[in-house]
């Protein structure tokens, strides 16, 4: 019966419609209906809902459908605003959002033809911030869209160095999870500045080199484009952060390559070194194999002290790295009873920290003395009740080197004095 009816009538009809899903219906009514009611369709299209042709035709790679969308002035900085229409498959997003443009989901998805489509059209920003603020650049690279990643680089106006909401570049993060075929485009185009620092001053070399990637490390350093001893907001270089993670690979890339200076101090003065031994090492971590290859530099001063005095051992007798204090012993190059400002000595880190196995390593030696005071006249017994430690105030006992169980510091306090104030009644009888 439909047919019988004029065409004016019938585009009269569908411009009742509601929605252009109803009038998508109708057009599929037949192949007349369609071929009067489709051009309607796409030309209402942008005006009243957003653009969900060219949305859908980007997010389903609909290459043809992208196009007469276009034709018929679809823009490309429409929003998807229909709920659930703009999804992310693998990070727990659907529904409403105002990153959500074609050209984001045309490249979410992987298709490159539409996102040829889109770059041509004027009203398309190839730096506008979706998604966790991310540019179309972030997401290409993010998803491993290679081809695509390639194709926005060549885009006049692109802001590669563009950062999302965790202050990450497109190459920052490629870096860092170590996707060698994204950094080795990103670092191919001149407009991307290798060297980029984020908020905290971190560098793309420093971020692999922290998770131990040494193929992207390797790229960066082989571009010829990075500082490797680019220090961040406290001065740790990519060595530092190799060294703090116990990334063995990535310290002996970093030392191979001759291009770190392995004994540079940061904001603190401390070096790689420091960074090695500040904490417990994990079980199975390689900890003792980055320490001990630090320590067989030359060039390297295991007892180099930092702005406050503390050396490496003692920064490892407070911190409880037993096997970083052993490798440092057996260097013969380190000063165990040297003090830093306040007048501790590592006995006394590892007294008020409680750091048994330290404690005996220390007292083994006949160059370490127990009573030696710090700056307020307290020994490491008193360290040891301030800290609330009765194993080690035991292990200080029974070594026989206390001279003098009832020392008074500059207020004219005791351990025993701490030993009662910290209710330990136990260790009182006992001292």
């Amino acid at each position: 019966m439909l047919d019988t009816l004029p065409n004016e009538l019938l585009l009269d009809i569908a411009k009742c419609l509601f929605t252009h899903r109803d009038i998508n219906a109708l057009a599929r009514t037949n192949r007349h209906l369609f071929s009067l009611v489709d051009p309607y369709l796409y030309r209402s299209n942008p005006h009243e809902s957003s653009s969900l042709a060219l949305s859908w035709a980007a997010k389903h790679g609909r290459v043809e459908t992208a196009r007469k969308a276009i034709e018929r002035g679809a823009s490309g900085a429409c929003r998807v605003l229909k709920k659930g229409s703009c999804t992310w498959k693998g990070y727990g997003k659907s529904g409403n959002s105002p990153g959500c443009t074609p050209l984001f989901q045309a490249i979410v998805e992987g298709c490159d033809e539409v996102v040829k489509l889109l770059l041509e059209l004027p009203t398309t920003d190839v730096n506008h911030h979706g998604l966790y603020s991310r540019t179309p650049l972030f997401w290409a690279v993010k998803r491993s869209h290679y081809s695509i990643t390639e194709l926005l680089l060549t885009c006049d106006g692109i802001r590669p160095d563009e950062v999302d909401e965790n202050g990450s570049t497109p190459l920052s993060y490629a870096a860092e999870v170590d996707d060698n075929a994204a950094v080795d485009i990103l670092l191919g185009s001149d407009k991307v500045d290798a060297d980029w620092r984020n908020a905290f001053g971190r560098t793309p070399l420093s971020l692999a080199a922290e998770e131990g990637n040494v193929i992207s490390a390797w790229q960066l350093l082989d571009s010829g484009k990075v500082d490797p001893d680019s220090g961040d907001y406290k001065g740790q270089t990519p060595f530092s952060w190799a060294a703090k993670r116990c990334q063995f690979e990535m310290v002996m890339f970093l030392l191979d390559s001759g291009k770190i200076k392995p004994d540079s101090r940061d904001g603190r003065g401390r070096t790689p070194l420091f960074h090695a031994i500040q904490e417990a090492p994990l079980p199975y971590s390689n900890n003792e194999k980055v320490i001990q290859a630090i320590l067989d530099l030359d060039e390297v001063d295991p007892d180099a002290a930092d702005e406050d005095g503390m050396t490496p051992l003692a920064c490892a007798a407070k911190s409880g790295n037993s096997t970083g204090v052993q490798l440092l012993l057996d260097t013969n190059k380190v000063n165990p009873t040297r003090t830093d400002r306040n007048g501790l000595t590592p006995l006394h880190h590892a007294a008020y920290m409680g750091q048994t196995e330290i404690i005996r390593l220390l007292l083994s030696r006949d160059d370490v003395d127990p009573n030696t005071p710090d700056n307020d006249s307290c020994p490491p017994l008193t360290h040891a009740t301030m800290g609330g430690h009765k194993v080690i105030v035991e292990e200080l006992l029974r070594s026989k080197k206390i001279t003098d169980i009832d020392p008074r510091d500059v207020n004219g306090r005791t351990p025993l004095w701490w030993a009662v104030g910290t209710t330990i009644s136990l260790w009182a009888r006992q001292l």
